[in-house]
């Protein structure tokens, strides 16, 4: 029974941001916003906030680098 469990389990990988990305934060009106952390190597990472979305794929150590537009 375990084993099934685990076959029927999805795959997740982890994405994390730096511990500047905090509740309250203060970003600034008129400019691209600038968002980055880890994940595992060519990982597919989608970031969503405010209404906007940017996608795109870790590197190979792991890496990714968005943008969302201007708020």
């Amino acid at each position: 029974m375990a084993m099934m469990f685990i076959l029927a389990s999805p795959a997740q990988a982890l994405v994390s941001l730096p511990n500047l990305f905090t509740d309250h934060m203060v970003l600034q009106r008129g400019v691209s916003v600038h968002v980055w952390g880890t994940a595992d190597p060519s990982e597919a990472v989608t970031v969503s906030f405010a209404g906007n979305t940017a996608s795109g794929v870790s590197d190979g150590t792991g890496a990714w680098s968005l943008y969302l537009p201007p708020l």
